[in-house]
């Protein structure tokens, strides 16, 4: 089995603060700790759609639909996320979270994504995109790491229950 390498920043130190890292909530090997990466987008004809609005000048219509698209792929993280918290991994098979408990990040684990505050380096989406195989599900990557088509998140699932939410600056 090949390794591989994903680098997690850390937080510059402040006093009395933490100084996080994502790998700090990654137990060590053979510990039975899960990671994993995840990468969604929207369909083809979604794409083609949103191009085909652009080209007939219709720049609100499309606007409006690239926000739809937006926001259908969020929902669809975080619909995944639950079925690995529940059911995939089962590491909170229990979990019972209003919706303002998940706008507020209540659930066990965390999802950072790529270019996003804890994860900013958005140079190893590359290494994503050979192990995930971007290809099959349709999005490509330009020169500089964005995703195409822009409705398009890919990240890390991080099981541990003290992982959180952090800002690298």
């Amino acid at each position: 089995h090949k390794k591989t390498i994903i680098p997690t920043p850390r937080q510059s130190a402040k006093e009395g603060a933490d100084s996080l890292s994502l790998s700090d909530f990654v137990a060590n090997e053979g510990s039975g700790d899960h990671i994993g990466l995840f990468a969604i987008t929207i369909s083809s004809a979604l794409i083609a759609r949103i191009e085909r609005l652009k080209e007939e000048c219709c720049d609100y219509e499309a606007l409006l639909l690239q926000s739809l698209c937006d926001r259908l792929v969020e929902a669809a993280s975080e619909y995944m996320h639950l079925k690995v918290r529940h059911d995939l991994w089962g590491y909170a098979p229990d979990e019972q979270l209003s919706v303002k408990e998940l706008f507020q990040a209540r659930y066990c684990g965390i999802r950072p994504a790529f270019g996003y505050p804890s994860l900013p380096d958005q140079r190893s989406i590359f290494t994503v995109k050979d192990l995930i195989g971007f290809e099959q599900i349709g999005i490509s990557l330009t020169e500089n790491g964005a995703m195409y088509p822009q409705s398009s998140v890919a990240g890390i699932y991080i099981s541990n229950r003290h992982a959180k939410y952090f800002v690298i600056e």
